[in-house]
């Protein structure tokens, strides 16, 4: 492929209408698998050691609690709200787009995002788990646990680490990049734990899912130049 091609592909619309039939079927996919084994934890393995397990890691950390803790959760929180998370991503797009010019770039982050959302809320009404039995810090319109959407929004961010490794050959930029992919779900994780919000078994189903999404974002568009 000569240069002058991968730059015209690279600045026109990346997907094609096959590409629907697969994000369809990564979502289909994603659904089932999620709502399999969330079907497992509220069925079969209700009252087993895993879910004891839960409700153990989510009483620890309600009894530890304290007002400055208390703080940084909320703050860890606001990391992947709803908001924020749209906010951030729309932002990291449209700075892509005016940098590198590329659709694929802005796809690469806007698509991880859309899959690891919808996926969670169908899977989060389907099997509808109770938040841990504990006080909770805050409250949620959604009253489903599993699984966790802040965590999977977190996960979903790896998705802008992805174009910097693409775009930017700076050793210094491609490990802070890694740096904040590790650690804003470890905060994000945290904080929902903390907070009662959700147990440990959720937090880690919603960073597979958001990490998942980006996988399947990626082998959409990764070889469109």
């Amino acid at each position: 492929m000569t240069a002058a091609l991968r730059v015209e592909r690279a600045h026109s619309w990346p997907l094609e209408r096959r590409d629907g039939v697969t994000i369809a079927a990564w979502f289909a996919g994603m659904v089932a698998v999620w709502w399999a084994v969330g079907a497992l934890i509220t069925g079969p393995l209700d009252g087993s050691w895993l879910v004891r397990t839960d409700e153990s890691v989510s009483r620890w950390f309600a009894d530890r609690r304290t007002p400055t803790q208390d703080d940084l959760a909320m703050a860890g929180s606001m990391l992947a709200d709803t908001f924020v998370k749209i906010a951030v991503t729309a932002i990291a797009a449209a700075v892509v787009l005016a940098l590198w010019r590329s659709w694929r770039d802005v796809v690469m982050i806007v698509l991880p995002l859309i899959l690891e959302a919808s996926s969670f809320i169908i899977v989060t009404w389907l099997v509808g788990r109770p938040r841990p039995d504990v006080p909770r810090l805050e409250e949620s319109p959604v009253a489903s646990s599993w699984p966790s959407g802040h965590a999977g929004a977190a996960a979903a961010y790896a998705a802008i680490a992805v174009v910097v490794w693409w775009r930017v050959e700076n050793r210094a930029v491609r490990a802070v990049s890694v740096a904040i992919v590790v650690v804003v779900p470890l905060i994000v994780g945290w904080a929902r734990l903390y907070a009662g919000m959700h147990h440990l078994t959720d937090v880690i189903a919603g960073v597979l899912l958001g990490l998942v999404a980006v996988y399947a974002a990626w082998r959409i568009v990764h070889e469109r130049a």
